[in-house]
């Protein structure tokens, strides 16, 4: 079976057929990580849980969100996603993640800030944390003593997956 697009009306169709595709993966995605949470909270009623190999990527930018999450599910990671830093507040309230990727130039809350309730909260200051981040400054920050590892952007699958395999020794599956 083909595919003839008659006109430029049938291309507009599917170009937005496609976007509303994406915007729906995306959605998704979120929905499930959310309710991952929830039942995480729900099974140890409200208490934190850590859980081992599993990795809280916080970002903005909906493309590397994929690529992380590709290249960690690929290495047997469980992943949750919180795409500004309220949300990440919100979802270190119930889990303890093993590894937290943090962008730095996040809206709502700055990943500065975050680092820092991070290496201040005892139950997460034993989490591992790569910032991850186009500045090149970051590594001269007072915020960037307290990451375990400093990605400069663009970051390459490869980057990724030997940073996060340096730092937890790999996913047990």
């Amino acid at each position: 079976m083909s595919l003839q697009v008659v006109s430029t009306q049938d291309c507009g169709a599917i170009v937005r057929c496609l976007i509303l595709w994406d915007y729906y993966r995306y959605v998704k995605l979120q929905l499930i990580a959310i309710i991952q949470i929830v039942a995480y909270s729900i099974i140890v009623e409200n208490k934190k849980v850590e859980i081992m190999n599993h990795v809280l990527i916080v970002e903005d930018d909906l493309p590397l969100q994929e690529l992380f999450q590709i290249v960690l599910k690929r290495e047997g990671y469980m992943v949750t996603v919180a795409s500004n830093g309220e949300k990440a507040y919100r979802s270190l309230d119930v889990i303890v993640p093993e590894l937290i990727i943090l962008d730095i130039n996040l809206p709502e809350i700055s990943g500065y800030e975050i680092i820092r309730h991070i290496r201040a909260t005892d139950n997460l200051k034993d989490s591992k944390v790569i910032i991850a981040s186009a500045n090149t400054f970051v590594p001269q920050t007072e915020e960037a003593k307290l990451a375990d590892e400093i990605l400069i952007k663009p970051i390459t699958a490869s980057q990724l997956r030997d940073a996060v395999k340096r730092l937890t020794g790999g996913a047990t599956v």
